[in-house]
């Protein structure tokens, strides 16, 4: 049992796949992922973990293949206006001009909306992780490895976020803030 009275904070732990938090009234940020009832096949029965991250990736993988072979294909000129817009991402961040990249990012994700191409939020997770914010890098490569759950790269990277130890996870700043 850890508190933190400080900031309004009682964490708890139990032998459950999440835990949980107690708020108080305080000025705190709260960053959290919320259970969607839609993805339960994803947790074993129990709560346990017992196969480890790697295990819980690639049962992912596997539903979200199950789930997405009925959705349409994508529109074919939107698709290369994004692939376009990562494109220059990419080269934004090869030159560190991180800033300008998130703004193409943005326009990468607003138009993504109906075309649903895993490479805008993987993209969101590289800078994301090049900027600290780790919570948004998961986040964001959970979804890239939904849109396309046979990209082995996807998997080793959402393994790999999921399996940095939770005090890095802790320290990290916001999206836009690198950590120190």
């Amino acid at each position: 049992f850890s508190s933190m009275p400080d900031l309004g904070l009682k964490v708890s732990t139990h032998r459950r796949p999440m835990p949980w938090t107690e708020l108080r009234q305080g000025p705190i940020l709260v960053q959290f992922f919320e259970f969607q009832q839609s993805d339960s096949e994803l947790w074993p029965p129990g709560g346990s973990l017992e196969g480890g991250v790697d295990d819980l990736v690639a049962r992912a993988a596997t539903f979200w293949r199950d789930r997405s072979a009925s959705e349409p294909a994508p529109d074919p000129q939107s698709l290369a206006r994004i692939d376009a817009l990562c494109a220059e991402v990419r080269g934004l961040v090869e030159d560190g001009n991180l800033e300008l990249a998130r703004r193409r990012l943005d326009q990468a994700i607003e138009l993504n909306r109906t075309v649903r191409s895993a490479l805008v939020p993987h993209y969101v997770a590289n800078v994301a992780t090049l900027s600290g914010d780790l919570w948004t890098a998961v986040s964001a490569q959970k979804e890239a490895l939904r849109l396309a759950p046979d990209n082995p790269l996807y998997r080793r990277n959402l393994t790999a976020l999921l399996t940095v130890p939770y005090e890095i996870f802790s320290a990290a700043e916001t999206f836009g803030t690198p950590s120190p």
